[in-house]
């Protein structure tokens, strides 16, 4: 029997059940027909799956399982073998569980430094960002366990991250904000995609036809289903018609009311339905071959542990690193105690083993003393310091853990500047007045300022590491392991200096992005805006020399080749980025976009021939289209956004292209000018729907005297009830007086009937 004919076979009940999940952690199945439920669960960087899958909220109460490195961390080994291995064991621990499919990858381009949730996303670069996402989607994949990517799209921030307006001009939204979804979708083809909360140009993400069927099915041929973020649903009938297929959380008996209602007054559509339905079972039908496995934590935790070390990026060293083992080590700050390893919310990972760097240095035979020097909280404490200070009379050498606490950036809410701790920033002043070496080693999910990385010797940036990451860091400290990551976003000198400050995380709901496609290097580079660290950025104990360098096309595609030679006395890896730009083009285009990488493993004096292929097609640019400007293009090789190794040219025959350009002068454009961008030279922002609706905000509603009355006490007694600073309390504050109203309902596990009601009556008395 066809799916179809599968289908034919179903009850209209059956098949709505179909599309709603009947809990937080599960996917319907068919009893009639001997098709069971599946179980989903969170878990980009490490399977969280709930201890009971029945109950909705519990962020905390999981099983044990490994914590592999967050993707801001992972994505900087540059390293798709890396990704590969860590995805697979995630899919092996899903089998252990019998979990059909994990929620994840997150490939949501870094548009701020301060996005909130930039620890679960890979770059502010789609070509890197669906590089890493493939390889990860294809390890999981390899084990039979489905994989969910998210959220789509353009997703870039917490703050109303449930009613908010992305506002993006076509062009920017398919070259920056959909291509890192276009090749993981193409190229590893995820048994799931999932959509984000936010609006895209005033239509929510969960019923947006132009993203869900224009773009998704029509062009990229994607053959999946698409289920909701957990509460993203607006109208379930509306989403199903624009290429949703399965709402989650529920069950929700207002939704099934409202396909019912749907159906009878011809909206949507029995095919519209049936072609949800269809999606569905051909993934449970695959779900059923899935076996239960064992696996090794062990073994996993090695993994997590290796994924570290490749990933960790040398900002600075004077030489002083690798650690002599003959020199007296002075460790200082609570996170060599306590790791900060991974970030707060849905992705919290119960972890299998835990240690602590100072462990971990004297089993590799170091000398080693330890001083708190701070606490946790980030809050100052002048003793702990004082006492650090007093302690480095005895030591040669001091390796300060510093970076940001947990609290400081979690799902839910965003950063609202860079900066480390001022208590931590000025114990790191202290430790470089003793005149002693400083090796400084970093703990954070996302950039940092960092005003004394000039001063100190050394500077390991750690991200968040995974369980195995004091391990991992020992290793490297030590010279075991030899540095190797690349920034996988840029450091600015000052928050101020990001291309969309001032336009993020605002208190309007009609988020713009006026920066266009200039996002993160592509506006340093273009205009020429020093930084701490550039894109690409990464330092080795040892040194790589590139030679013979030949820039050339041949057929449909560029071809850069390049020898490269390990110079130093340290085995290690480099990666060689190829960047292309067209300085005479008619359009507004940044001076440099990669296009491609390659990471070359090289022991001591050995050298390679390496050859990167670049489709030319990947120089294409949007104009009602895919189409490529005829003319000359420069084509670096190089060891960072910042810094070629060589450069050479080619020439493309393509057609004559002049979009509007009101970036002549900066990026800091006006409304007529951004106007510019959008086809009907109208900018697509959300207005007030001049009533009290599901989608409004909660404070507004309840800044409304009848509003309050009305839901005041659903929202005090929910927020009380979250009181506490585990993930799930601290999230579900953050996003409460934003949320809309239909989220307050979901969070507060009240049927959306009774919301509807609720809001006749109040529109009434408005």
């Amino acid at each position: 029997m066809t799916i179809k004919e599968l289908v034919e076979t179903l009850t209209l009940d059956e098949k709505i059940a179909l599309t709603i999940g009947p809990g937080s952690w599960h996917i319907n199945g068919v009893p009639s027909k001997g098709i069971k439920e599946v179980c989903i669960t969170d878990g980009p960087h490490g399977v969280r799956k709930a201890k009971d899958t029945r109950l909705s909220s519990s962020l905390n109460e999981n099983e044990t399982s490994v914590c592999f490195p967050p993707a801001c961390l992972s994505a900087c080994s540059w390293n798709e073998d890396m990704l590969y291995r860590e995805g697979q064991a995630i899919g092996e621990e899903c089998l252990k569980y019998s979990v059909s499919i994990v929620l994840g990858p997150g490939v949501n381009i870094k548009r701020s430094p301060l996005g909130g949730r930039n620890f679960e996303y890979f770059s502010e670069d789609p070509v890197l960002a669906s590089a890493m996402a493939s390889a990860w989607i294809k390890g999981v994949e390899s084990t039979g366990t489905g994989t969910s990517l998210k959220h789509f799209a353009a997703n870039n921030q917490e703050k109303k991250r449930m009613s908010s307006n992305s506002i993006i001009d076509e062009r920017t939204l398919r070259e920056i904000y959909l291509k890192a979804f276009e090749r993981a979708v193409k190229e590893a083809s995820p048994a799931t995609l999932m959509c984000a909360y936010n609006r895209v140009n005033g239509v929510y993400a969960s019923q947006n036809e132009f993203l869900l069927t224009k773009v998704l099915r029509n062009e990229w041929k994607y053959p999946g289903f698409v289920m909701t973020d957990w509460g993203a649903t607006s109208d379930h009938a509306k989403g199903i018609k624009a290429g949703i297929d399965l709402e989650m959380p529920g069950p929700n008996e207002y939704s099934r009311e409202e396909i019912l209602k749907a159906l009878e007054d011809g909206s949507l559509s029995m095919e519209d339905l049936n072609r949800s339905v269809e999606r569905i079972l051909e993934f449970l039908l695959k779900a059923e071959r899935q076996e239960t496995k064992e696996c090794s934590f062990d073994r996993h935790h090695e993994i997590s542990g290796e994924v570290a070390a490749d990933s960790f990026v040398l900002l600075e060293n004077d030489g002083t690193l690798p650690l002599d083992r003959k020199e007296r080590i002075l460790v200082v700050g609570a996170f060599a105690q306590t790791p900060r390893y991974q970030g707060a919310g849905s992705s919290r990972i119960n972890s299998y083993k835990v240690t602590s760097l100072v462990s971990e240095l004297k089993n590799l035979g170091y000398s080693v003393e330890y001083s708190q020097g701070y606490n946790l909280s980030g809050t100052e404490n002048e003793e702990l310091a004082d006492e650090a200070v007093e302690k480095t009379e005895n030591a040669d050498i001091i390796v300060f853990v510093t970076g940001l606490p947990g609290s400081y950036e979690s799902e839910g809410f965003d950063r609202t500047d860079l900066k480390i701790p001022a208590a931590y920033d000025k114990l790191a002043y202290r430790l470089i007045a003793t005149g002693k070496k400083v090796v400084a080693v970093i703990y954070a999910g996302g950039v940092t300022e960092m005003p004394w990385r000039n001063d100190v010797s050394s500077l390991l940036y750690c991200y968040l590491g995974g369980e195995g990451v004091s391990e991992a860091v020992a290793l490297t400290l030590s010279g075991a392991v030899n540095p190797s990551g690349h920034l996988a976003e840029t450091f600015p000198l000052k928050c101020e200096d990001n291309p969309c400050f001032g336009l993020f995380a605002t208190e309007s709901e009609n988020v713009e992005y006026r920066e266009g496609c200039f996002v993160g290097y592509r506006y340093y580079e273009t205009f020429n805006i020093p930084v701490a660290y550039p894109f690409g950025y990464g330092r080795s104990y040892t040194s790589f020399d590139v030679s013979d360098t030949d820039f050339f096309l041949d057929g449909d595609s560029i071809i850069v080749s390049y020898r490269i030679k390990n110079t130093g006395s340290f085995a290690g890896s480099q990666v060689m980025q190829v960047y292309t730009g067209m300085p005479d083009s008619l359009n507004p285009r940044p001076v440099k976009e990669l296009k491609a990488f390659r990471k070359t493993f090289l022991n001591p004096g050995e050298s390679r021939k390496e050859r990167i292929m670049i489709p030319v097609d990947e120089l294409r640019i949007w104009s009602d289209g895919w189409k490529l400007e005829n003319g000359v293009y420069l084509v670096h090789l190089a060891f960072n956004a910042h810094e070629d190794a060589a450069s050479g040219s080619v020439e493309l025959k393509g057609e004559k292209i002049e979009l509007p350009n009101p970036y002549k002068s900066g990026i800091r454009i006006s409304e007529k000018e951004y106007a510019l961008l959008f086809s009907d030279m109208k900018i697509p922002r959300t207005d007030s729907a001049g009533c009290i609706t599901v989608d409004s905000p909660v404070n507004e509603v309840l800044a409304l005297d009848e509003g309050k009355k009305m839901f005041g006490p659903i929202y005090e007694q929910l927020y009380a009830s979250v009181q506490g600073d585990d993930d799930y309390s601290v999230m579900t504050r953050a996003m409460l007086e934003d949320a809309p109203l239909r989220a307050l309902f979901s969070f507060a596990h009240l049927d959306k009937k009774l919301l509807v009601e609720k809001l006749s009556e109040l529109n009434k008395q408005l």
